[in-house]
């Protein structure tokens, strides 16, 4: 009997050391997904330069918005 659950321990352990490569391989792909997810969106947030902080430009009525 203890043979036997020593048995299936090792085979427990083998499966799990076997699928070691493909759970890296999922983390990786998430990290990577993580990391052009944040590039996107640094890349699409309005720039904080000085005309970013205007709330009129003079001569151009449709330039006006509210800023709540």
């Amino acid at each position: 009997m203890l043979a036997n659950l020593l048995e299936e321990l090792f085979n427990v352990f083998s499966t799990f050391v076997m699928a070691l490569p493909y759970i890296g391989g999922y983390i990786l792909l998430i990290l990577l997904a993580l990391m052009v997810w944040r590039l996107i969106s640094k890349l699409l947030q309005p720039k904080s330069d000085y005309t970013a902080l205007k709330t009129v430009t003079f001569g151009d009525e449709s330039a006006v918005r509210s800023n709540f």
